[in-house]
């Protein structure tokens, strides 16, 4: 019976999982992204997603849906278990802005699909070229 060969990857090279954690930490150096990880950010997150006002991701009710983080944007069920909940994004970016990190009014609910494909490619979009 044929198996599946070994991938193959230079001697010295990182592997995939390498890779991802290398990124984590570099992404974990950036100005602010300690916040993310206290538990004042836990409390305001759970209080934030609570009120009804931020119950649906916003970009999905524009377009009539009803996204409480367990549709994909397309409105099909969310096959990831890991990304079935909302996320906060901050309208603005706050560049490691504590002031404009903690402001509420700067917080909107959207599914991992609108936060992470939407707007960070409106992001990367909207950023200078280098």
């Amino acid at each position: 019976m044929a198996s599946k060969p070994k991938s193959f990857r230079l001697r010295g090279t990182p592997t995939g999982q390498q890779r991802e954690r290398e990124y984590d930490r570099e992404r974990d150096r950036q100005p602010g992204r300690q916040w993310y990880k206290t538990s004042r950010w836990q409390r305001e997150r759970a209080d934030f997603l609570a009120q009804p006002d931020n119950q649906f991701c916003r970009r999905c009710e524009q377009v009539g849906l009803l996204n409480a983080g367990h549709l994909t944007m397309a409105g099909e069920l969310q096959s990831n278990p890991r990304r079935m909940h909302l996320v906060i994004d901050h309208i603005k970016r706050h560049y490691g802005d504590e002031r404009l990190f903690w402001d509420r009014s700067n917080w909107q609910p959207l599914c991992p699909d609108h936060h992470d494909i939407v707007k960070q490619a409106e992001e990367r979009a909207a950023a200078p070229h280098r």
